[in-house]
């Protein structure tokens, strides 16, 4: 199984992510975020958290596709034990992506 093909774009006030007209998720949390039991952020610090995490998500599309292409690229690296490394690096995060990793 695949991911819903990107582009990916945050919707309003960056607390969605859309993939055409398709919801991809609705960034919650704010319980967690701010007041008794939360991490007691302010309402500020709180938005900025959940801003980063959407344009994380928003990322991921791009991110694996660029792993891809740097995985490819890789032969042409002149060291063996930094090709190896940045394999292993790269192999790891693009399973964790496709689930095919724990």
């Amino acid at each position: 199984m695949t991911h819903t093909p990107g582009p990916w774009r945050p919707v309003g006030d960056a607390m969605k992510v859309f993939a055409g007209n398709m919801t991809i998720c609705d960034i919650r949390g704010w319980g967690h975020l701010t007041g008794v039991g939360g991490l007691g952020l302010s309402d500020e610090d709180a938005r900025d958290v959940q801003h980063a995490n959407t344009r994380l998500i928003v990322a991921a599309p791009d991110l694996l596709a660029t792993l891809k292409a740097v995985w490819l690229l890789l032969p042409s690296v002149a060291n063996h034990d930094v090709e190896q490394r940045l394999r292993e690096l790269i192999e790891a995060a693009i399973e964790k992506a496709e689930g095919t990793r724990g």
